[in-house]
């Protein structure tokens, strides 16, 4: 069996659904996936002792490379910062919770996904 389209890539877009329609938005959050040097580096920066709710928030702020479209407390394209993405990620759990999902799905990051069987 041939391994090379299990290669995974360093980032994932993640498509932000709206959590009470459950139909994508035009926010797109760009990731390192959880088997980078970026999430080990910032893994071993935010772990320093026992795993923390707010461990995980800083964890996810520091492994968002970038976004586009998000707006927040009328607020247009708010620039993408860490100080400005761990605020989000705490003030909307829903977001956090979908960036976190697709972060540490291996799948997402795969060059070869969607390949049939």
């Amino acid at each position: 069996m041939d391994l090379t389209p299990f290669t995974q890539s360093d980032t994932f877009d993640v498509v932000i659904h709206d959590p009470k329609t459950g139909k994508p938005s035009d926010i797109i959050i760009t990731v390192y996936g959880s088997d980078t040097k970026e999430y080990r580096a910032a893994q071993a920066k935010v772990f320093k002792g026992k795993s923390t709710e707010e461990d995980g928030n800083l964890l996810l702020a520091a492994v968002t490379k970038d976004w586009v479209n998000v707006d927040y407390e009328d607020k247009k394209n708010i620039k993408c910062s860490p100080a400005t993405v761990l605020k989000i990620y705490k003030a909307v759990p829903s977001v956090r919770k979908q960036v976190d999902l697709a972060v540490h799905n291996s799948v997402n990051f795969m060059q070869g996904k969607g390949l049939k069987h």
